[in-house]
């Protein structure tokens, strides 16, 4: 960019956070916590400033994260009156840490909250003080950018500031730069220009070193014998559940049996689960076949669950704003979808059972061979696919129910106990009749879906609109259904084990 118009940029940028600055001293008495929040702009103007001298002109194109470009332009308003001075590790540390307080401050300043049953009002939680410590750094941050003269950087200084800001904005990067043994190096350095210049060559060599991997394991000829079997790769996926409360005891217990997938709680409704990948997989593989084990396990959860699991969960579940206001009567309005697209699971557990019935399911899911069986499971995925993305947004329950139906019959028929040709309702209350005694699902007969989807099937008008109730019991069928072929399965194999056969 040329020097001309990043003194244009500058002096744009400060005059305007010394005009933000005026207002925030006006209201400080008043209002502290808008106060507060129109120094941090003036603030993040200030970090603005310097970083235009070091980014390329469509930085503002770039796809960061809202929060990430609040904090970088945070960092370096606080970070840059040091950077050319001898400076130590503590400096960095300081203003990482002070430019996250100040946006979480502001955050707190800006919105009302309502945590553990108490209402947190923006002027109770920002007070003058901290407004009167915010306005005394953004006007003395300002007073020194009065002395400063900007100047044409060299190329190579330039390309380190661009370099280092994009790198610290990574996510992948940012844990190591600001890790230990990165600052460590910085207060032996003491100097920012080396520090960037030792950073970019360490992601460097480490870049070379993933080239030089990569085409080893390309090169890799697949191994023979036991060796095959060696552990090789260790995958870690994150699942949601809406359904289930996950405890760590029944995982232990689960990780006790299993050697290949190992669960641990990553919170109430989070599940993280490590597959590990044996040594004949190929890199040029690892991809397909660590989203296959994705995918089994998932369906497994589901079926042996009877519940929902998936990677991400919907959140837009009623509102699609933020707020509406009766201008006429001056008051909040809420205005909600119902029903709410969420499902009410009651009070599941992934306990050491329902653990079990998911250890029967995948043991009982068809091979990455059995193409021919994959059908049923594929519209199962799809269903689930549907769920995960269901809000007020894209509302696909339809799509949802007529993927488990689909699901469900095609289980029918590759199981046996549907031929393809004959009405698939009867088919259909047979098998439920085995499976759910009652003949009920929630408020549905199980006739009463499949009759549903056929309407669905045929392009005419349902009798009803098809809800998440709807989708649950289609679900709730396939699960029940997929669940009594397998616990067959299991007592035929558990017999055959014995020798002993059905007499």
């Amino acid at each position: 960019m040329d020097i001309a118009i990043q003194r244009e940029i500058r002096n744009a940028c400060i005059k305007h956070a010394q005009d933000l600055l005026n207002y925030a001293k006006q209201i400080e008495g008043n209002s502290p916590h808008i106060a507060y929040h129109l120094a941090t702009v003036a603030l993040e103007e200030i970090g603005k400033s310097f970083l235009v001298r070091g980014l390329p002109e469509d930085e503002h194109e770039q796809p960061t994260p809202l929060i990430d470009k609040h904090l970088k332009k945070l960092f370096w308003a606080l970070f840059a009156p040091v950077m050319y001075e001898r400076i130590e590790r503590k400096h960095v540390e300081e203003a990482r840490d002070f430019a996250l307080r100040i946006h979480r401050t502001r955050l707190a300043g800006l919105y009302v909250d309502w945590r553990d049953g108490r209402v947190f009002d923006p002027k109770d939680v920002v007070n003058p003080e901290h407004a009167r410590g915010m306005i005394s750094l953004v006007d003395a941050r300002l007073r020194m950018e009065e002395n400063v003269e900007i100047r044409e950087l060299t190329d190579e200084d330039q390309q380190l500031i661009t370099w280092f800001s994009a790198a610290s904005a990574d996510p992948e990067k940012r844990p190591y730069i600001f890790g230990r043994e990165s600052l460590d190096k910085l207060s032996e350095l003491r100097e920012a220009k080396t520090w960037f210049v030792w950073l970019k060559r360490q992601f460097d060599e480490s870049e070379r070193e993933s080239r030089e991997f990569i085409a080893c394991e390309l090169a890799r000829s697949r191994p023979e014998g036991q060796e095959r079997f060696a552990p090789k790769w260790q995958m870690r996926i994150r699942l949601r559940t809406l359904s289930h409360s996950i405890r760590q005891k029944p995982l232990n217990e689960w990780n006790q049996r299993v050697d290949f997938l190992k669960l641990s709680r990553a919170g109430s409704k989070e599940l993280l689960v490590d597959c590990t990948l044996p040594k004949n997989i190929l890199l040029d593989a690892l991809w397909w076949v660590g989203w296959g084990q994705a995918r089994s396990f998932t369906v497994a959860l589901n079926i042996g669950s009877m519940g929902f699991f998936w990677f991400t969960i919907p959140e837009a579940l009623s509102r699609y704003y933020v707020s509406i206001e009766d201008l006429e009567n001056k008051r909040q309005v809420v205005v909600e979808r119902t029903p709410r697209l969420a499902i009410d699971f009651g009070h599941m557990t992934l306990d050491s059972e329902t653990l079990t019935r998911v250890g029967m399911v995948l043991a009982f899911l068809p091979g990455p061979n059995d193409i021919s069986m994959h059908q049923s499971f594929n519209h199962y995925l799809t269903a689930l696919g549907y769920m995960g993305k269901n809000d007020v947004h894209m509302q696909v329950e339809t799509n949802a129910f007529m993927e488990f139906f689909m699901a469900f019959r095609c289980a029918t028929r590759q199981y046996g106990d549907w031929d393809g040709a004959t009405d698939f309702r009867d088919t259909a209350r047979r098998v439920t009749e085995r499976v759910i005694p009652a003949e009920n699902i929630g408020d549905n007969t199980t006739q009463g879906l499949i009759d549903l989807a056929a309407t669905i099937e045929k392009g005419h008008q349902p009798t009803k609109a098809i809800t998440l109730t709807e989708v649950m019991g289609m679900k709730l069928m396939s699960d029940a259904y997929i669940l009594s072929v397998f616990n067959q399965k299991a007592i035929e194999r558990r017999r055959k084990e014995s020798g002993n056969t059905p007499s």
